[in-house]
């Protein structure tokens, strides 16, 4: 999350030009979070006399975003509860979440106060229900204990430390309460799959596996080495943010940016969020004097319930294959150690934005891998300059590696529709998304 964190960082550019969550997705969760709901409410409606008003309330009191950004999500979020707070250690995207707070209208999806002011402590900004705070997701030293009905992350997944992050939501989440993490990996093109290997080699290179897998190896044995003292888990770590083991170190090579993404960050997202850590695996459980009795309550006692959602249509068969497999041996249990259950659905691609070329362009450079890729070679801003210069007819140079990179995906697109007069104006770009929902379980 460094690349976010940099006062250059365009943050305006990555609000604009970033797919926009739809309707479905938030459908989902919200469903999954009403039907947590329901056994605290009876309980509550006993203990309050039967009192509705107290009964509809609960559940929707305070939301969380962790690594809000700009706000996209937290927005949306808002609109359903009596306070929500998006959470980001960039003060840029604070800045910008702010900014386009300040702008946001009053519509009939985002039910949203719009004149945010800072708040008492000087944390962060308030819109009637909605205000932002600078922190890391694994600080929520502001959030008194049970005090959080929900808490997303939402293209953040990938950037966190889990030893820690879990213990801090099972502390500030309520029993009933959801947690909702989703995220979405490299694009593809409707109707253009033979774009696909151009598409990946230069977002991940020629062997885009390996880190995956070398990330994916690391979950599933945390998933089936828990341990009794919440995380410790000899010398594997959970950071998500951490790149330190040789393994998950990616070679530079030539027009591809797969070298200058932060991992295992990425590798987590093109991997489906496999590579997540289940909250199970990591929070702490009562002593036990064996471990068949230790795995069995941990599988069968576990405090969160759990279900994973695959928006990818055909796009990602590998992604549900891998959650599938975590599935079976989770029930089966693995080297005599059962893991948490969980459900799988499969659905269709919801996040689908159609962009010309000019968009395309400019979604591009809003990669964090393009941001370190021009540190590293400084000389392709002076490209791209004389490519967009008013110098000649269209420029001189084949500008920088977005460029070099857009002009290899016209010419394919022109070969494969057998367009004489070149690429369509337009093209319909879709994002495989997974989904993980969990909820605590009520006492």
């Amino acid at each position: 999350m460094a690349t976010f964190a940099k006062t250059a960082y365009d943050a305006a550019a990555y609000s604009s030009f970033r797919p926009v969550y739809p309707p479905r997705l938030y459908d989902t969760i919200w469903a999954f979070h009403k039907a947590g709901l329901a056994a605290r409410k009876r309980s509550s409606t006993q203990s309050s006399g039967g009192d509705e008003v107290i009964r509809n309330s609960l559940g929707w009191q305070r939301a969380v975003d962790l690594g809000c950004g700009t706000g996209q999500a937290t927005v949306e979020i808002a609109a359903r509860f009596e306070e929500t707070i998006g959470v980001d250690p960039s003060s840029k995207m604070i800045q910008q979440a702010t900014q386009m707070l300040s702008r946001q209208s009053v519509g009939t999806s985002t039910n949203v106060n719009t004149n945010p002011v800072v708040t008492e402590e000087g944390a962060g900004v308030r819109g009637g229900n909605l205000r932002y705070h600078q922190a890391a997701a694994e600080d929520l030293s502001f959030l008194e204990d049970r005090s959080v009905d929900f808490v997303s992350a939402a293209q953040a997944v990938h950037w966190f430390d889990y030893s820690k992050l879990w213990k801090e939501i099972d502390r500030v989440l309520r029993p009933g309460g959801t947690v909702a993490f989703w995220g979405y990996s490299e694009f593809r093109v409707r109707h253009y799959p033979q774009l696909t290997p151009l598409i990946t080699y230069y977002s991940q290179g020629s062997n885009p596996t390996r880190i995956q897998q070398a990330v994916i190896a690391r979950n599933l044995h945390l998933r089936f080495s828990p341990s009794t003292t919440g995380g410790k888990q000899g010398e594997e770590s959970t950071d998500m943010s951490s790149s330190s083991s040789p393994s998950l170190r990616v070679p530079s090579e030539p027009e591809s940016l797969s070298a200058y993404w932060e991992q295992p960050g990425r590798a987590i997202l093109d991997g489906g969020l496999v590579a997540v850590p289940h909250p199970s695996t990591l929070l702490p459980l009562p002593f036990h004097d064996n471990e068949k009795d230790e795995a069995d309550d941990r599988a069968e006692g576990s405090k969160y319930e759990s279900k994973v959602a695959l928006f990818s249509g055909d796009y990602r068969p590998d992604v549900l294959e891998a959650f599938e497999t975590i599935q079976r041996e989770s029930q089966e249990g693995v080297r005599g150690k059962r893991g948490p259950t969980m459900t799988i659905e499969s659905e269709d691609v919801v996040l689908v934005k159609e962009m010309d070329w000019v968009a395309l362009e400019k979604y591009f450079r809003t990669w964090s891998s393009y941001a370190t890729y021009l540190e590293a070679f400084p000389e392709e801003k002076a490209r791209r300059v004389a490519l967009e210069s008013e110098a000649g007819v269209g420029g001189v140079g084949e500008g920088d590696i977005v460029n070099r990179f857009l002009s290899k995906l016209k010419r394919e697109v022109g070969t494969i529709g057998g367009i004489e007069e070149g690429s369509p104006e337009r093209l319909v770009v879709e994002w495989p998304l997974a989904l993980l929902l969990y909820r605590k379980r009520s006492e």
